[in-house]
């Protein structure tokens, strides 16, 4: 992207050979590659069997998070930050729901507009490319959860670059030679204060939420109700804390949740927590457990499955024996529509 947008040949030149013999060596022969292995080897479609959503239905997912990535940076606010987006919801479809379509023809207009100001704005071509670029590298086509925070670090520097040059652009355009120095000057001085307060003010809103973890979990509960991720960690600070049946009031929520996982995890955890508290299990939470078999497994069950059999293994549970426990765990996998190789299963 760099070579493209900032190293140009003079008008009337080639670029060398030895950049062009470069960019085969380890661009265009690592990509066919890559493309031979993943697509024909070891397809990438046989790797979605350990997910809820397929191949297509992440790249389309992909395009909203790419925007909303891009909104979190100019215009950082809480509920956009943090650990806790596995609440991300899915897209099924181009209009389900509609800001997909919207999404990728988005992303359309904007490559199309880098790509058209290469020659008279290579820097917003660079930033928009390192932007595209950088996701590229950070998650794409593999059976990755879908939204991570962390994965727009790198790509942030181009979007910044090309958000840069396109108001320097914009100004340059709008003003008049004469006026261009003072206008510029007042209005980047404006726009760098208020920048200035909106990321102090996000970050002292960050610190107070990131006071002690007990702090991160109750507000990434109360700030992503469909998150597991949250959830387990909310019930976890409260369980230390004994408080029980606020604990268990968790769990009851997340066998509502629209993620089967999810609401899988709240009737094992019902069951973990019951026998931990009380030293003893209910038989319908029991026969709600095992409700799980004939389900896709994720690897959230099989930790949730691991808790619980560390517990029995050291402790007894009336009304839940370690085999009983270890036949509910046969019987479930057994019944998972997955490939016996996957993590989760064996």
């Amino acid at each position: 992207v760099i070579e493209l947008g900032c190293f140009r040949p003079s008008p009337g030149e080639r670029r060398p050979l030895t950049v062009k013999l470069f960019f085969t060596l380890f661009l265009l022969l690592p990509g066919v590659a890559g493309l031979y292995w993943f697509g024909i080897r070891h397809p990438l479609t046989e790797s979605y069997s350990g997910r809820l959503f397929t191949l297509s239905e992440r790249l389309m997912s992909e395009s909203r998070a790419l925007f909303d990535y891009m909104g979190a940076l100019l215009l950082p606010r809480g509920q956009a930050l943090g650990i806790y987006t596995d609440d991300f919801a899915i897209s099924r479809g181009l209009l389900d729901p509609p800001t997909t379509l919207l999404a990728i023809v988005g992303l359309g207009i904007l490559f199309i507009a880098a790509c058209w100001s290469r020659r008279h704005m290579p820097l917003f071509f660079t930033g928009i490319g390192l932007y595209f670029g950088g996701h590229v590298v950070e998650s794409t086509v593999f059976p990755l959860q879908i939204y991570f925070e962390h994965r727009n670090y790198l790509p942030s520097f181009g979007f910044f670059l090309a958000v840069v040059t396109l108001i320097g652009y914009l100004l340059e355009r709008a003003a008049t030679p004469t006026e261009t120095d003072q206008r510029t000057r007042r209005l980047v001085a404006s726009g760098a204060l208020l920048l200035v307060l909106a990321l102090a003010t996000a970050t002292a809103v960050r610190s107070y939420g990131w006071s002690s973890m007990a702090a991160i979990a109750e507000q990434g509960a109360f700030q992503h109700p469909e998150s597991m991720r949250a959830q387990i960690d909310y019930a976890n600070s409260l369980q230390i804390q004994g408080r029980i049946q606020e604990t268990s009031a968790v769990f009851e929520h997340m066998k509502t949740m629209r993620d089967p996982a999810a609401r899988h995890v709240g009737l094992i955890n019902t069951v973990t927590l019951q026998c931990m508290a009380y030293r003893k299990v209910e038989s319908s939470a029991v026969r709600d457990m095992t409700s799980i078999s004939g389900a896709k497994l994720q690897l959230a069950e099989m930790l949730a499955f691991e808790n619980l059999g560390n517990y029995l293994h050291t402790n007894d549970c009336d009304g839940l024996g370690k085999m009983e426990l270890a036949n509910i765990i046969v019987a479930t996998v057994d019944a998972a529509p997955q490939p016996q190789g996957l993590t989760q299963i064996w």
